[in-house]
């Protein structure tokens, strides 16, 4: 913001200029003068006196010694001496055209008869220079707020006086020891200049704001609507001749686009197709869907977008926290066959490639359980994946690269996976060993192993609210404080074993069964409040280690108060 000196805020708002807007047509000064004749005349004034006033009370206020120097020199008073100054100096003065020194320093250096004082600014740079003058002077006008307008800012309105009634009331007031009447004036103008113009600035930010945030929503739009096309475009073409002929067992199917909206009513909100297959019968291995399940969108989001993009994806978390449920219940949602592998510590080569058999009393090879699920379109849950042999975990590379998998032990034979073939890994640990103390049968996996895994998620217990809501979607007859028992024993459960305090962990599953074991309870002994402590005890306490019931016991004992 540009800042004006005291000279200036005083004597700008006396003048009216008029000049051309591009300035003096070839910066001559008659042709200048020329054209300040076609203007307005009543607009090309100043008002002498009161200029002449504000520059003498300038002076004497920036530079005293120089003021009494003139004044000795011509044996005047400073007033006076104006007289002999062209008025426009005053003007150069106030823009900072002529400093007050060098102002000082040429109206010493003129005789001491001198009628006049031109010499200010040299001739060829007097019409460029009053035209600066010009502009520093419009710019001020433009946002200037005259005294009497200031009640908008919440300044008291003041009188327009005369130089000589500024004069005489600055010499009462300064006999009081307060402020003068022109500095009280000048410290308004100030005030309301630097509020004029940033309130101008902010509104010019505001417009180049508006302008910018309007272009930059414009081609975000633009951009996100090619983004859509280009996605629902790839997204679409892998599954677009997706079919499967039937063999008697297994139906005829297709996969068809769908908004996943209508597929997830959770995800309303997001915009993208999912795949989804239609049968023409029932598909044995089609999981049921299972309509109290709760989706947590960020998770689901993760895995579909693993699924239409056909990488591999590994979720991580505690046991019972829903890692294999989540995969199983988007299968049945897409319609998409799904298999789960179980890789305890002792699956081997054989259990998962294939081995030779005796049929007939011929030797046959039967492929093992991931060549039976690549060669399908299944959704193919690799479960407990950080409890996998080293040896085990090499023969599945080839399998997560998406690259046929050479069975060595049938003759070299090679089996492809199915084009809709799609992999997912769970552990309770990233594959780096038993980081919680915990999961003891927890192995180290090769990095090169984990690095075919290209989209990672941790998967959380349910959060308090989401437990509840799942107990009432299941047994929506349970009442609300029986509900609230069993979420606060399930989350004092999960604290336990999450701080090692307990092995035992607790899951969805054990939750609900806490429920249905209430509602039995409730059904034999009506208006027991003995029930909850008898359904935590057979569900949970009893199956429990006495380490472990020792500890849970106390927690069943509290919460259920029985």
């Amino acid at each position: 913001m540009k800042t004006y000196n005291d000279l200036a805020i005083e004597i700008y708002p006396l003048c009216n200029f008029m000049f051309k807007d591009n300035g003096p047509s070839d910066g001559t000064l008659e042709n200048l003068v020329k054209e300040i004749e076609l203007q307005d005349p009543d607009k090309w004034e100043m008002k002498g006196k009161d200029v002449k006033h504000a520059f003498k009370r300038y002076m004497k206020s920036v530079n005293p010694i120089g003021y009494e120097a003139i004044e000795k020199k011509f044996d005047n008073t400073f007033y006076k001496t104006l007289d002999l100054i062209p008025p426009f100096v005053v003007l150069f003065v106030a823009s900072g055209a002529v400093s007050h020194e060098e102002f000082v320093k040429v109206v010493l250096d003129a005789p001491n008869d001198a009628q006049i004082i031109p010499n200010f600014i040299p001739e060829d740079k007097f019409v460029t220079t009053l035209w600066a003058m010009y502009r520093d002077w419009k710019e001020f006008s433009e946002g200037y707020i005259p005294v009497g307008d200031l009640k908008d800012l919440g300044i008291p309105k003041l009188p327009n006086l005369t130089a000589e009634k500024k004069t005489t009331l600055d010499h009462l007031l300064s006999s009081f020891e307060v402020p003068k009447y022109s500095d009280i004036e000048k410290f308004i103008r100030t005030s309301a200049q630097t509020q004029t113009a940033l309130a101008r600035e902010v509104t010019t930010i505001k417009e180049l704001s508006d302008k910018e945030v309007a272009k930059l929503r414009k081609e975000t739009k633009e951009l996100a609507n090619a983004i859509s096309r280009m996605t629902k475009e790839l997204a679409s073409k892998p599954f677009e001749d997706a079919k499967v002929v039937g063999d008697g067992t297994i139906p005829n199917g297709k996969i068809v686009m769908k908004n996943v909206g209508d597929v997830f009513p959770d995800l309303k909100k997001v915009e993208m197709q999912v795949p989804v297959w239609e049968w023409d019968g029932v598909h044995p291995d089609v999981p049921a869907i299972d309509p109290h399940y709760i989706f947590r969108e960020e998770l689901l989001v993760k895995a579909l977008y693993a699924i239409i993009s056909n990488q591999r994806m590994y979720l991580q978390g505690h046991t019972g926290a829903g890692k294999t449920t989540l995969i199983e219940q988007i299968a049945a949602h897409l319609n998409w066959p799904f298999t789960r592998i179980n890789f305890d510590s002792e699956i081997t080569r054989m259990d998962l490639i294939g081995r030779d058999t005796l049929q007939d009393g011929k030797s046959v090879f039967v492929d093992g359980m991931l060549p039976r699920a690549m060669s399908g379109p299944y959704i193919c849950v690799f479960d407990e994946l950080d409890f996998c042999r080293p040896d085990v975990s090499y023969v599945m590379q080839a399998a997560l690269e998406g690259n046929g998998l050479n069975i060595t032990e049938d003759g070299g034979r090679v089996v492809y996976p199915h084009e809709q073939f799609r992999m997912f890994g769970t552990g309770n640990t990233v594959g780096q060993g038993d980081e919680h103390g915990m999961y003891q049968g927890a192995r180290p996996q090769s990095l090169a192993f984990l690095d075919r895994f290209t989209i990672w998620a941790k998967v959380d217990y349910l959060s308090d609210e989401e437990r509840k809501s799942l107990v009432k979607r299941h047994f929506p007859v349970l009442a609300e404080e029986e509900i609230n028992v069993i979420g606060k024993y399930t989350t004092e459960h999960l604290d336990a074993f999450e701080k090692a305090k307990v092995l035992q962990p607790i899951s969805p599953r054990g939750m609900l069964a806490i429920a249905r074991s209430v509602m039995f309870f409730n059904s034999i002994y009506p208006k027991d409040k003995k029930n909850m402590h008898r359904a935590l005890t057979q569900t949970i306490v009893d199956r429990a280690t006495e380490a472990d019931a020792a500890v849970l016991k106390g927690l069943v004992d509290r919460v259920s108060k029985g």
